[in-house]
């Protein structure tokens, strides 16, 4: 079992779409590792899955049509989709389809890479669901930089602007702060997350970017804003952000095996380190 597997992220295989959302990138992005039809699964209400995982039904029993069911798993098992592991279909909570491409394993741990992103947020969530910080009600979307990272304050007062980025902003990725992840790949030095993987505060370094626009006003991508949810998350779960994650989230779903990477700096990616079976992953988006 490999729970508690760490590691310092390597070059990133790629920018996943988000499968779930509390506050958190509306951005889409090709799913290069699995993909997830989630059919029906609206209204089902949460439940807990055993490790024996879902239900097998037939497509026929949910009203799907069986030919084009039969034909999306030749076409996966063949091999015929470049750079797809596994294809899981699940409706009313039970399991449709569970294909894989040749040399791939349903026990296969896959880098789920930016998906992470919305696990971890999820969890953030969770913990102020837990009262590790505070809530909703208590307007914990309106907290500035100041309240979330008072041990950078003087970052605010070399320039005042950043006082009026609030935690939403954050989550969102409308923090307005400098940010380019697209213009060079994830080896290249220029890439601004390369800059930030690396260091050993990455909270401080994406704190420190100039202000490039009004908080709220402008979507960029970026793995900057994760870190620093990763960061948040860190001190809601008294440092312990993966026994957090077991403990809320893993267990009652029945996710044993998983693999998270930290940061260089020891903070835990939530950017995108996060390894999962394809039939966890339904499980989080059930």
């Amino acid at each position: 079992m490999e729970r508690k597997s760490y590691k310092p992220n390597p070059v990133p295989r790629g920018r996943d779409t988000a499968i779930l959302s509390l506050p958190v990138s509306p951005v889409m992005r090709v799913l290069s590792v699995s993909v997830l039809l989630l059919l029906g699964a609206v209204g089902c209400g949460a439940q807990r899955t055993s490790d024996s995982d879902w239900e097998y039904v037939t497509p026929m029993e949910m009203g799907l049509e069986p030919a084009l069911m039969q034909a999306l798993e030749e076409a996966v098992t063949s091999g015929r989709f470049t750079n797809l592991h596994g294809v899981v279909v699940v409706k009313g909570g039970r399991l449709v389809l569970d294909a894989y491409a040749p040399g791939v394993d349903s026990a296969d741990l896959h880098y789920t890479a930016s998906v992470t992103k919305s696990v971890g947020s999820l969890l953030l969530g969770m913990a102020m669901d837990r009262g590790l910080m505070p809530g909703l009600e208590d307007g914990v979307l309106d907290l500035g930089l100041a309240d979330l990272f008072p041990e950078h304050g003087e970052i605010l007062t070399e320039d005042p602007r950043k006082a009026a980025i609030r935690l939403r902003h954050i989550l969102s990725m409308t923090a307005g702060l400098e940010w380019d992840e697209d213009s060079y790949p994830y080896d290249d030095p220029r890439n601004d997350w390369v800059r930030v993987r690396g260091v050993d505060d990455p909270v401080r370094r994406v704190l420190e970017q100039a202000v490039d626009a009004a908080p709220g006003s402008v979507f960029v991508y970026s793995g900057g804003m994760s870190a620093l949810v990763g960061a948040l998350l860190d001190r809601a779960s008294g440092g312990s952000p993966r026994a957090f994650a077991e403990r809320e989230l893993f267990d009652p779903l029945g996710i044993s095996e998983y693999v998270w990477w930290d940061l260089a700096g020891g903070l835990i990616d939530v950017p995108g380190g996060l390894h999962l079976r394809p039939r966890d992953m339904a499980k989080i988006g059930h």
